[in-house]
């Protein structure tokens, strides 16, 4: 059967699936979708097309036959724009889904029921073991090999608490075949089986150098386990599935080699392969507009039908209903003695719903989404409680048994039952009251405008892959976006709110629940690394002589063979089969009234996305922090015209995606060399009159008098802006060293660095004080706001579709003008002088460090060198790094159109090493013994990598802003076309380029305090956001 063409699109998309971080761009490849090329100059009539349809629809029934497989179904799917045509292989057992459109992004996966059967984190470690190496692709890193020489937009392998998938995705069909044939082969063969030393590389090795030496232990999986030894988010996860399943396979979680490592062996960890890794238990994925005949015919002929069903039973993982109950538990979590102890703890209240059919899953998924709506009840319930913390609500459904979570950041133990009463409270009015009507509204409204947005982004293939693999392993079924459709149908058209009264009264009685409390306790992080010391000397004193020679003889074996390095490139394609790169241009640049508008048409209906700049120059360095200020109030406090209720119910309905940035374009921008403020919002072309109008609503007549309001944000969202406690130290790292190098990153350190943390805490303290400071702070908002929102230097740049572009100039040359003038001037603020090398304390147990540099900046830089830098990577930063020095990541990247590029670590117990690795670049390409078939891999890795910007909407955008800033997209395009004429001659002028482009640029080594000023003397300067000192 076929559903009709309901199209819901991107914002649902987005509530169905996970965030990864991940590793792994552009080609074409021509097919019609009965998988039957043309020739060029061949034409059909339209019957000619209409015929060969209607014959490939009749191929596609149900229960007929392509290649071993047997089709299932064939249903077109509204949110995915496609056709999902399921089969099953008779023979082997295995499901394959192929979600079919004329995307040229295609995409492979395969995916493998992997339930979690203790807290080593087996799963996890064999996900990396697996593909490290194989029979037929033999390697000491075969991932490692097809992400840095191969022609990918995306290629990696997760693991998740249900499932473990492999996913990668091309332009080109014949470079899916072979990455399909290289994963593929490690299914069936893998290396780990016959070769231990991959699992000490990528799991755990204990090490000793000499019988007098301490023994040491390190690895890949455990290295980024350690690394979230102090992170509360993942603690308490961990605390809510043991609170609410306790003893049940259901309680383990992934990512805890770090506190098991004593029961972390090979043998166990190879188990999992026999446990899980058999076809039978598996789901194969494909999407795109490919030739899915030859890809089926591939999968059946090299593997599926050499294999025999396994009889794959996981049953006795999978336990029963749970006793009914209520738990409490206040769990510590690991924190380092200094590290803050106050407001940094988290409670989290979580329901069971191991009974809820997957119907009711879905639409607590969509009902969540209209809960976190702060006009919605559970916010404002929270709000009139008296908790003014970062709070949301979702549902777990990436787990053996799903449940609804609802988790209070920043908070205090004492705060528990508070918490809980309030969001029981909520649930009672939601149970008799549903959500309010203008919330719904304005969430029916986002999912209007995410339905044209599918294709806005890069990687959809592999993004929704994960939701389908997932509902594959809860019921043996893939058609987890058609049943979300229904679910979508069926809410919209419950106009009487039934079902979410039931569901909310289901959450009010439920079988069992769970209250916990992490907190985070200084010195438990120290208590735990001096276990796993008395666990190593232990383990020596207990050893006799020969065994302490045979560990001293198996480490050096495995250095040995760390060392050896083979690779492989099998899988390489031919680059000059990659068109030329060319500069996008299908812009247009005017102006009126003092306002310069970059206007670009765009391929997509009822949808456009809009960007202002505004000139910040008359800002000095205090007015940016009252200007950060001003910033948090937008969309959360009233206006002149609106109630603070009704502005969100607006921006919700209005505008959707709405977002702030600052920015200060390089020298190279000519006339927009100077700070500005970026503003960015997406909403449908019927509505873009609106849409402006409250934008502009909101950032000339915020209500900047409502003390009370103000108090509540700086409260709730404070800690957030902490460096010390950042969510994304590698980001971080990168704008301490970019900011040696370009005025914008120093300018948004200037922003928002600690010192604006530090505005925040006297804005606090004022405003819970002196009722006349209020006063004062809204005087000074104003000032702030009168110079900044001004048509002095303001550009306005947008994307729509064709027939809507002369409105839109319109309405915005209307709307815009009412901005008074305001006067250009060189900018006002002082940008610190940042050291080359910088170390800044942080609370982590482990280092994130990034070098970035200019490439442009030198004379004789070719775009030719860049695959020797890719190459580097490959064989000198990431082996050095990651497998020898015990880092979780390490690598290098580049942006073409800035002329950047950066190395970076990640998770990484080392400090000043790893900075030597990244001085001794230029040293180590120099020496590296390549081919040209290697140097052709990395031609290719580095032209995908060049590709990333997007997006019908995204990619026209990103050429306006690349116009703003100076950028020479011609420049661009001819360094990547260059990339392809790099041959084994250029090697030591690459290398000696290079060396210099790195050394001319700026270090930056975030991590842990202790570890940093033992080693001060690799840096400038060290300082720490923990306490404030420098050195």
């Amino acid at each position: 059967m076929r559903r009709g063409t309901r199209k819901w699109s991107a914002f649902w998309l987005a509530l169905a699936l996970v965030i990864q971080t991940g590793c792994g761009a552009a080609g074409t490849s021509q097919s019609t979708e009965a998988g039957e090329s043309q020739t060029a100059g061949e034409s059909q009539t339209a019957g000619e097309s209409q015929e060969q349809e209607s014959q490939a629809e009749a191929e596609l029934a149900p229960g007929s036959t392509i290649a071993g497989f047997t089709v299932e179904a064939v249903e077109e799917n509204g949110i995915l724009q496609s056709d999902v045509i399921t089969f099953s292989h008779e023979k082997s057992g295995a499901r394959l889904a192929y979600i079919r459109n004329d995307d040229p992004e295609l995409a492979f996966g395969i995916f493998y029921d992997t339930p979690v059967v203790d807290e080593t984190d087996t799963n996890h470690i064999f996900e990396h073991a697996i593909i490290a190496s194989s029979e037929k692709y033999p390697s000491s890193d075969l991932f490692f090999d097809l992400a840095n020489k191969s022609y990918n937009t995306f290629i990696n392998a997760f693991t998740y608490d249900t499932f473990t998938g492999y996913p990668l995705s091309t332009e080109s069909e014949d470079q899916l075949l072979l990455l399909m044939d290289a994963y593929l082969s490690c299914m069936t063969a893998p290396g780990i089986l016959t070769d231990e030393n991959i699992f000490r590389r990528e799991a755990l090795r204990y090490e000793l150098y000499s019988p007098e030496d301490p023994i040491s232990m390190t690895g890949t999986v455990y290295s980024e386990d350690f690394g979230s030894l102090t992170d509360v988010n993942s603690e308490a996860l961990n605390n809510v599935a043991d609170a609410l399943y306790p003893g049940q396979t259901a309680a383990n979680s992934i990512g805890r080699a770090h506190r098991n490592y004593q029961n972390l062996t090979y043998e166990n960890t190879v188990a999992t392969y026999d446990r899980c890794y058999h076809f039978d238990n598996s789901l194969i994925l494909l999407y795109g507009d490919m030739d899915y005949e030859r890809m089926l015919t591939f999968i059946d002929e090299e593997y599926l039908s050499k294999a025999e069903k396994e009889g794959t039973d996981l049953s006795a993982y999978k336990e029963a209903q749970t006793e009914p109950g209520y738990a409490e538990a206040v769990v510590p979590c690991p924190a380092y003695e200094g590290d803050t102890s106050e407001n940094v703890s988290r409670i989290d209240y979580a329901i069971s719903l191991e009974d809820a059919d997957w119907e009711e899953l879905l639409a607590w998924n969509i009902l969540t989404t209209a809960l976190n709506q702060e006009n919605a009840v559970l916010m404002k319930t929270l709000r009139e409680k008296g908790i003014h913390n970062p709070c949301e609500v979702g549902v777990n459904i990436y787990c053996q048994k799903p449940y609804l979570l609802f988790a209070m950041y920043q908070a205090e133990e004492e705060q528990m039952e508070s918490f809980k009463e309030a969001v029981l409270e909520a649930l009672g009015v939601l149970a008799e009251q549903g959500v309010e009507r203008e919330v719904l509204a304005s969430v029916l409204k986002q999912t209007e405008t995410s339905t044209y947005l599918t294709r806005n982004s890069a990687n959809v293939g592999v993004n929704v892959f994960p939701a389908m693999a997932n509902y594959w392993t809860h019921t043996g079924n893939v058609d987890f976006y058609g049943l979300y459709e229904d679910v979508l149908a069926a809410a919209e058209a419950d106009g009487e709110q039934t079902f979410v009264k039931e569901l909310a009264q289901k959450a009010l009685n439920p079988s069992r629940s769970a209250l916990v409390a992490t907190v985070p306790t200084p010195g438990l992080a120290e208590e735990i690394i001096a276990e796993q010391d008395a666990y190593l000397a232990q383990m020596k004193e207990s050893m006799s002589e020969e065994e302490i020679e045979e560990l001293i003889r198996q480490t050096e074996e495995f250095n040995t063979w760390n060392e050896g390095g083979q690779t492989n490139s099998d899988f390489v394609i031919d680059p000059s089969q990659i068109p030329d790169a060319e500069a996008y241009d299908d812009f247009t640049r005017s102006e009126e009234d003092g306002i310069v508008f970059y206007e670009a048409p765009a391929q997509v209906e009822k949808v456009g996305s809009y960007e202002l700049y505004f000139d910040a120059s008359a800002l000095t360095n205090e007015d940016l922090l009252y200007m950060q200020l001003y910033r948090l109030l937008l969309g959360e406090v009233g206006t002149e015209a609106h109630t603070e209720e009704e502005i969100r119910t607006l921006t919700g309905e209005y505008l959707y995606s709405m977002s702030f940035s600052d920015r200060y374009p390089g020298e190279e921008a000519g006339e927009n060399h100077h700070p500005m403020l970026h503003v960015s919002w997406t909403t449908l072309t019927e509505d873009y009159d609106t849409g402006l109008n409250l934008v502009l609503e909101m950032l000339t007549s915020t209500d900047v008098s409502d003390s009370a309001s103000i108090l509540e944000l700086v409260n709730r969202y404070k800690d957030s802006f902490d460096l010390s406690r950042t969510s994304d130290f590698l980001g971080l790292a990168q704008r301490l060293s970019r900011s040696y190098i370009e005025d914008e990153a120093a300018y948004q350190m200037t922003c928002q660095g600690q010192e604006y943390y530090r505005f925040l805490e006297e804005i606090q303290a004022g405003l819970s004080g002196d009722e006349a400071y209020g006063e004062s702070l809204a005087a000074r908002l104003a000032e702030v706001r009168d110079k900044l929102f001004t048509r002095s230097r303001l550009i306005f740049s947008y994307a729509a579709p064709q027939e809507s572009l002369a409105a839109i100039r319109q309405a915005s040359a209307e709307g815009l003008s009412a901005l008074p003038e305001g006067t250009a001037a060189d900018p006002a603020l002082l940008l610190s002088e940042e050291p080359q090398r910088l170390g800044a304390a942080v609370e982590s147990p482990n280092q994130y460090a990034v070098a970035s540099s200019s490439l442009y900046g030198q004379e004789d830089f070719a775009g030719r060198y860049i695959p020797f830098l890719t190459a580097a990577s490959d064989r000198y930063v990431t082996p050095l790094i990651r497998f020898q020095m015990g880092a979780y990541s390490a690598g290098a990247s580049f942006n073409m159109l800035k002329g950047q590029m950066l190395l970076y670590s990640y998770s990484d117990p080392n400090v000043g090493e790893t900075l030597e690795v990244f001085d001794g670049l230029g040293e180590a390409l120099a020496g590296l013994e390549l081919t040209q078939e290697d140097l052709n891999g990395y031609i290719l890795n580095s032209i995908s990598n060049t590709a990333r910007t997007k997006g019908v909407l995204a990619q026209p955008l990103a050429a306006v802003r690349a116009a703003i800033y100076g950028y020479d997209a011609q420049r661009e395009a001819q360094a990547i076309n260059d990339m392809k004429n790099a041959s084994l001659e250029d090697q030591q002028a690459a290398a000696d380029c290079l060396q210099r482009i790195i050394r001319s640029g700026g270090f930056a080594t975030v991590g842990n305090e202790d570890a940093l000023r033992a080693e001060a003397e690799a840096f400038d300067q060290v300082i720490s956001y923990r306490s404030g000192e420098q050195s």
